[in-house]
């Protein structure tokens, strides 16, 4: 996972000229850094916060536009929502105030492989859907993946959204854990990217591990693959690489092979 960029990455990622982004740096809008081996090397941006900074005000005609988009092109993935779930006094009360016209800010969505993945916004969408709207008012962000769209979800439900539980914090460190690139950045980092301490994410790797079902010495073969498959079906929902580790576990025992 690429966390910082050049400013010509940052240009040709974004497709924006980069005397736009020299602006921004010398108004101090963004932020950029230098590789502590090279203090007079090109700037380095940090990869999220330009995709943040493009939701503001400030971005100008970059900003990311406000568009009315078919609540049925919206995909809400349980592995990319930070929160365990949605709290259903809070989509009541939403719904609430849309049948007095009251106004909402506009969601914000990821473009992942062409599809449109709800990033902030989980209790607003269910709350248009009770109210059997339509529409909804989104911004959407470009030329993100996955890992991208799972932090970005992280930091814009703690800004702009109900303050996350302890199991808020726990459930998503455990996803963001269970994706190779992210769980390279590390306890701390990601720690501070919830906005907790570093025991709540290494409690969420401990359940984690938990999760990966474990069969006695002597369990015959088929019982074991049985659990093995329960298991699987369990977290493919929300927890999909985990999953996948125990699909290829699966695999090697029913090709009687060793698992590696």
């Amino acid at each position: 996972m690429k966390t910082q960029l050049t400013i010509p990455e940052a240009a040709e990622l974004l497709n924006i000229p980069a005397q736009t982004i020299h602006y921004w740096l010398s108004q101090r809008y963004l932020k950029s850094t230098r590789a502590s081996n090279a203090p007079h090397g090109p700037h380095l941006l940090d990869r999220l916060e330009l995709f943040r900074f493009l939701l503001t005000e400030v971005a100008g005609c970059h900003q990311c536009p406000v568009l009315e988009v078919p609540l049925a092109d919206i995909q809400c993935r349980l592995d990319l929502q930070p929160r365990r779930a949605t709290n259903q006094d809070t989509v009541i009360r939403y719904a609430e105030k849309l049948s007095k016209n009251e106004h909402f800010p506009p969601v914000v969505l990821v473009e992942l492989r062409e599809n449109l993945v709800l990033a902030d916004g989980h209790h607003r969408v269910a709350a248009f859907r009770k109210a059997a709207r339509k529409t909804i008012t989104a911004r959407i962000i470009k030329n993100c993946d996955e890992d991208d769209a799972l932090i970005l979800a992280v930091i814009l439900n703690r800004e702009n959204a109900r303050q996350f539980s302890e199991g808020d914090m726990i459930s998503a460190a455990m996803k963001m854990l269970q994706r190779p690139e992210i769980g390279k950045l590390g306890r701390r980092p990601i720690a501070k990217l919830l906005g907790c301490g570093s025991s709540t994410v290494q409690r969420a790797a401990n359940k984690l591990r938990e999760r990966i079902p474990k069969t006695k010495p002597g369990t015959p073969l088929k019982r074991a693959i049985r659990k093995l498959e329960e298991a699987e079906r369990l977290l493919r929902p929300g927890y999909s690489n985990v999953a996948a580790q125990i699909l290829l576990q699966i695999n090697h025992l029913k090709q009687g092979e060793t698992i590696p």
